[in-house]
Order: structure tokens, then C-alpha cells, then sequence
């Protein structure tokens, strides 16, 4: 499966945690300035190094990921950022909507300590 409309180009927002702190994002979208409703989408979440290895991954079924309308709830508890390293990583923002994978938003996650 690929991306099919090339037109679309994805958003770039950089974020992160404090390494064993909750964190809550929310993630909309619109197309042409309307709110896209993301029920029936499959969104996923990876969190990956540099080289491309997994660190982490968030689904709705697999939690920590939650479609309410048009928002995507992104929530990472206290006890996986626990487990994170500090450093910087990349991560990104895919939707499944019928047999197309789109990615709507990537930038990097850098985990800090207070």
C-alpha cells in the first residue's frame, strides 16, 4: 500500500517528552479549512531512532491512541516514557483510511530530562 495522491504533503511538528512524565498531544485536520473526520480511519504512531529501529508504537487498539471526531489523542503515560532513553528520535503520524496509508504528520521526539 502506498500514497497515492501526491498533492498531499505531510505537516512537520517537532515535539517530545520529559522522561517519565504523562504527555497528551492532539493531532487535527482539515482539508480545504474543514475538520476531517477520522472516524473509521486506522491511525498509528511510531517513535523510531535515527537508524529507522522501533522504539515505540501507539494504535487505537493497542492504546494510547484514541479518534474522537475530527481529533487524534496521542497520550504517552508516565511509565513508557520511563523507558525511553534520553535522546533524539523521529516520529510520525500514519492513517489508514480503506487500503491507503497516509502519513499526515512526522518531525522528530526528543526525550529530555527535568
Amino acid at each position: 500500500m502506498s500514497v497515492t495522491d501526491t498533492s498531499y504533503l505531510p505537516q512537520v511538528c517537532n515535539t517530545g517528552i520529559v522522561r517519565g512524565a504523562d504527555r497528551v498531544l492532539g493531532f487535527s485536520f482539515a482539508v480545504d479549512g474543514v475538520p476531517y473526520d477520522l472516524t473509521g480511519t486506522v491511525p498509528l504512531i511510531t517513535i523510531t531512532t535515527r537508524a529507522g529501529a522501533v522504539v515505540a508504537s501507539f494504535s487505537v487498539a493497542g492504546g494510547g491512541l484514541a479518534v474522537l471526531g475530527s481529533v487524534l489523542v496521542w497520550s504517552v503515560t508516565a511509565a513508557q516514557s520511563a523507558g525511553f532513553a534520553v535522546g533524539s528520535y523521529n516520529y510520525r503520524v500514519i492513517l489508514r483510511i480503506g487500503d491507503e496509508l497516509r502519513p499526515y504528520v512526522y518531525g522528530s521526539y526528543k526525550v529530555v530530562v527535568r
